[in-house]
């Protein structure tokens, strides 16, 4: 069984389910989430793709829990609008009662909620302070635009906190772009899943790499170490080779799907929204999309792939670096 990690857009881990197959449909998975869990999850909720786009409950039946995960054991859940609503006031309710003094005497009256300072509302809800972080998050806030606070990237290890530090730094650049001004809330989410998902396909490839020349480095040094390696070889070179293609040419494919929908954009900026152009411009957009969501699913199948070599690779490099340990040790 293999456990799945629940986690809110937000970042906030709230559950965990032990899954028998990593193929069930998302129908079994929300079904399983709710014998199991079902306290601990919003009442309505949206799986979130692996590139992105929220997956509906019709696309559930069609889609497995691959589809819907997120560094391999994570999956990511959007609350629907009414419940992030119910969220936002109890965490509202949550806020005036922090305003109490701590002797337990009554504040100066309020101000009404809707006048806050714009730096108080920001400090309430996302943890910003005066500086660079409360610049950008700012920007956000006005975009919709989820930003992580200092205390969620602390709290975090390993690729989430990379993911999370990651993910402000590109939100700050994406909202201030007016490439993009076009974008908010779930558009900008769904552009900076996108983005991620590049990012960590780059990094995958410049592994592979590393690994790649490492045991060629390895066995230069350690020519004995070829038989061994032959007879554990798992992964051909040319599979390797090919399932990198596949990867790189994924990616690329994605790239210029992701800047031929930037200057659809762009165009539709500058053109009257309610005249004939603007309509066209706006069905060729649709095609697009359409089109960007099965290139960006190419990519998460290419990546997986390379994704399963390049563990064999790994695991390779430290057998024969622990081999090698173990002949100096008997030589000794």
């Amino acid at each position: 069984m293999t456990p799945i990690e629940i986690e809110l857009e937000s970042g906030a881990s709230i559950a965990v389910i032990l899954v028998d197959e990593m193929d069930s449909m998302l129908t079994e998975i929300r079904k399983q989430i709710q014998e199991e869990v079902n306290e601990l999850v919003p009442e309505q909720y949206h799986f979130i793709s692996a590139w992105g786009p929220p997956i509906s409950r019709i696309q559930e039946a069609k889609m497995t829990l691959k589809e819907a995960l997120q560094d391999e054991k994570k999956m990511i859940i959007r609350a629907n609008e009414e419940e992030k609503q119910s969220l936002k006031r109890k965490a509202a309710d949550l806020d005036e009662r922090d305003d109490a003094s701590e002797d337990g005497t009554t504040p100066p009256k309020a101000r009404p909620r809707g006048k806050r300072p714009v730096q108080s509302t920001l400090t309430k809800t996302f943890g910003a302070k005066p500086s660079p972080t409360a610049r950008y998050a700012s920007v956000a806030v006005r975009k919709g635009v989820h930003i992580f606070t200092e205390l969620d990237i602390k709290r975090s290890s390993g690729t989430e906190k990379e993911r999370k530090t990651w993910w402000n730094e590109k939100a700050k650049e994406l909202c201030e772009d007016p490439e993009y001004d076009m974008l908010r809330g779930e558009e900008l989410d769904q552009k900076l899943h996108e983005e991620w998902r590049l990012y960590r396909v780059g990094k995958m490839l410049e592994e592979q790499k590393e690994t790649i020349e490492a045991i060629q480095d390895f066995l230069e040094k350690y020519p004995d170490m070829e038989e061994y390696m032959t007879s554990q070889n798992k992964a051909k070179q040319e599979t390797i080779e090919r399932n990198v293609k596949r990867l790189e040419m994924s990616m690329n494919t994605v790239e210029r799907s992701s800047d031929t929908l930037k200057q659809l954009s762009l165009q539709m900026q500058n053109v009257e929204k309610k005249g004939r152009e603007f309509q066209s411009l706006k069905k060729e957009m649709r095609e697009h999309q359409e089109a960007h969501q099965c290139h960006c699913r190419e990519l998460t199948k290419a990546q997986d792939a390379l994704s399963k070599v390049l563990a064999i690779k790994k695991l390779q490099l430290k057998e024969l670096l622990e081999r090698k340990d173990t002949k100096s040790a008997e030589v000794l």
